[in-house]
């Protein structure tokens, strides 16, 4: 079902109009990954410039299509916005910038998503999009290898170092992003788009990019990502097994893996053993350097998940999650019908304008809740929840014909749990991309 407004058959959209949004797209999948460290080095209005191009888009596309197509998705999704306003800057009085800034940080990717499903990219552009994303993650995978040698005092923001305050996220990967977990979905998403790529549009992904993704994912140690991967790898052998192709693909599935361990395993142990030889050589004689010495920490990925049964991970401590958790139901208990609005619980606009929640509750200034949902229960109360719920089901209703696509869904859904996906836009934006991809081009071709 579409909603249009305006002109009732909406306009054809030029080549040039579909080439534009294509090598936006291209832009994007280079500048998002470097954005922080250009924005260390110049300025941070840096950051504003894919929103600006977005919007840009957006504009040129509903100038030549001269109708606006609403699905019930965004339909659910505007009354989402709207009850987020009502709660801000209405009931509870806050300023309309710390509103703007929570939509833009939430709904930037969703412009661009719009216009993409109707702009609708070709095969030949999304293989470029996808080659594009793979030599990102080859540059980012290098200079995550650097970081973990030199101990994240080369070629890594100084600032970002200093603010890790776990030794066992000193040990993990942050490379460009500066986060882990950012690094983490880049990769799986990344991962995804290869594989459809080569299952779909018939062009091959080498295996060497199988292996840097793989070994960047190891070295990031993000659970979350490597959990999902698992299972898209367990799902993409169901498929096999039930088009009785997974015998012919073993040798070539086989292959593939091996390759994966072998370079994840040798290239990180030996990249902590060089950095622990260039901590032993230089960095130990600086007294600069002197507080690496709690950080150093020998940490794996076995690590990483035997801490999953640990009791400390539910003991209260104030940085875990689970505080975040528990206290966002308290909240949320305070102000169940409307929420306490957008840029008070743990977003990205509350870093910026900082909540007079904290000191109530007993958070820390610039905490982060890394946790989508209870975000959407505490700023928005109930009302917003349900709209934000029937916005994922309408999408889900959507693409329920498009295993690929639905798989999607359900990993975009699953980062959820463990940070602010929607915030983080080059997830965001991968996600959106497979969202847009026509239908027609996702079917197995002979």
């Amino acid at each position: 079902m579409k909603i249009h407004l305006g002109r009732r058959e909406p306009a054809e959209v030029s080549g040039k109009l579909r080439r534009t949004a294509f090598f936006l797209v291209l832009f994007l999948c280079v500048f998002l990954p470097v954005r922080s460290p250009l924005a260390d080095l110049t300025t941070a209005a840096v950051k504003a410039v894919p929103d600006v191009l977005i919007v840009l888009l957006l504009l040129w596309y509903l100038a030549e299509r001269r109708c606006l197509e609403l699905l019930p998705q965004d339909l659910f999704f505007l009354g989402f916005l709207l009850t987020a306003f009502v709660s801000t800057c209405l009931v509870n009085h806050y300023t309309v910038f710390r509103y703007v800034y929570q939509v833009r940080s939430i709904g930037v990717m969703y412009i661009l998503y719009y216009v993409l499903r109707g702009v609708r990219l070709t095969r030949e552009q999304l293989i470029r999009v996808v080659q594009t994303l793979q030599g990102m993650a080859a540059v980012l995978l290098a200079f995550g290898i650097v970081e973990k040698i030199s101990m994240k005092t080369a070629a890594f923001s100084w600032d970002v170092a200093l603010s890790i305050y776990a030794p066992d996220n000193y040990a993990r990967v942050y490379s460009l992003f500066y986060n882990p977990n950012t690094f983490g979905a880049f990769l799986a998403f990344t991962l995804f788009l290869s594989a459809a790529k080569s299952r779909f549009w018939n062009d091959r992904t080498p295996v060497w990019v199988y292996a840097v993704l793989a070994t960047g994912l190891y070295m990031s140690m993000s659970r979350s990502s490597v959990m999902i991967v698992a299972l898209g790898l367990l799902i993409l052998l169901a498929f096999d097994l039930k088009n009785h192709t997974l015998k012919k693909n073993a040798l070539r599935y086989c292959k593939t893996a091996v390759v994966c361990v072998v370079c994840a395993a040798v290239i990180s142990t030996a990249a902590t053993a060089a950095g622990d030889r260039y901590y032993d050589e230089v960095l130990s004689k600086n007294p600069d350097y002197a507080w690496l010495v709690e950080m150093k920490t020998g940490l794996s990925m076995k690590d990483r998940f035997g801490e999953l049964g640990e009791a400390y991970m539910y003991s209260g401590v104030k940085n875990l999650r689970i505080f975040f958790f528990q206290t966002g139901l308290r909240v949320y208990r305070d102000y169940p019908v409307i929420g306490t609005g957008f840029g008070t619980f743990g977003t990205s606009a509350s870093l910026n304008y900082g909540s007079p929640l904290y000191e109530t509750y007993g958070l820390m200034d610039g905490f982060y809740a890394d946790d989508q949902y209870i975000t959407i229960l505490v700023e928005t109360g109930t009302i917003g929840t349900i709209l934000f719920a029937g916005f994922l089901l309408s999408i889900l209703w959507r693409y329920r014909r498009s295993p690929f696509q639905l798989f999607c869904c359900v990993a975009f859904g699953w980062f959820g749990i463990f940070f602010t996906i929607f915030e983080i836009q080059i997830a965001a934006m991968l996600f959106w991309l497979c969202l847009s991809i026509d239908e027609p081009l996702l079917r197995r071709e002979p």
